[in-house]
């Protein structure tokens, strides 16, 4: 996911834009128990969650206890999924763009072309 944001933590936004599929946030992200962590976990992926721009898509799951509570974070493939959705349409402006951006300095070049044997 190579766009994917996390606000708070470089080092979970750096394994959503990577190829590992689960990240454990022991040594990233401290909590006092597994209920912080719990709380944690929803506050990504509970009601809500979607009004935060992550660009991403994960599971959260709160583990362990006490000082030893942490998340695991799996990757879905929900965001890869809907943007195979999108694919299609993207290349075809993309290809709209490049065949517009040729056209243009095609022009370009053959009035300086012709500016220049006159």
């Amino acid at each position: 996911m190579p766009v994917a944001e996390f606000p708070e933590s470089d080092q979970i936004e750096m394994f959503l834009r990577g190829p590992e599929a689960t990240l454990n946030t022991t040594g990233i992200v401290s909590f006092e128990n597994a209920r912080v962590a719990d709380q944690y976990a929803s506050k990504y992926t509970g009601f809500g969650a979607h009004e935060r721009k992550i660009s991403a898509s994960f599971d959260m799951e709160a583990s362990g206890s006490n000082s030893d509570a942490f998340v695991k974070i799996t990757k879905t493939r929900v965001w890869y999924d809907k943007n195979q959705e999108d694919l299609p349409e993207l290349k075809r402006e993309l290809d709209k763009l490049m065949n517009a951006t040729v056209e243009t300095l095609v022009k370009i070049i053959s009035k300086r072309t012709w500016a220049r044997q006159k």
